[in-house]
């Protein structure tokens, strides 16, 4: 349950930026959020909002982790 909200929570707060800004630089701000959070253990990949998975992805492997990805984004973490 903790996980549908917290997902609902994200894609609210994303959809209401991108509408009330819309400037490509709260998405990239968004993004490392969200890199962020999954390079520090509080999240895991597949909470991170549909639209921002591949800019995430990106900045993780970026970051050097690339085994915290799944391969359909470009990471290295295997399928379950």
């Amino acid at each position: 349950m903790r996980k549908l909200l917290t997902g609902a929570l994200n894609a609210l707060v994303i959809t209401y930026c991108a509408v009330r800004h819309r400037k490509d630089g709260i998405m990239d701000m968004l993004k490392v959020l969200f890199a962020s959070k999954v390079l520090m253990g509080q999240m895991e990949f597949e909470a991170v909002p549909r639209l921002l998975k591949p800019g995430v992805a990106q900045e993780i492997i970026d970051a050097g982790m690339p085994e915290l990805v799944p391969a359909e984004y470009g990471g290295t973490l295997a399928a379950e």
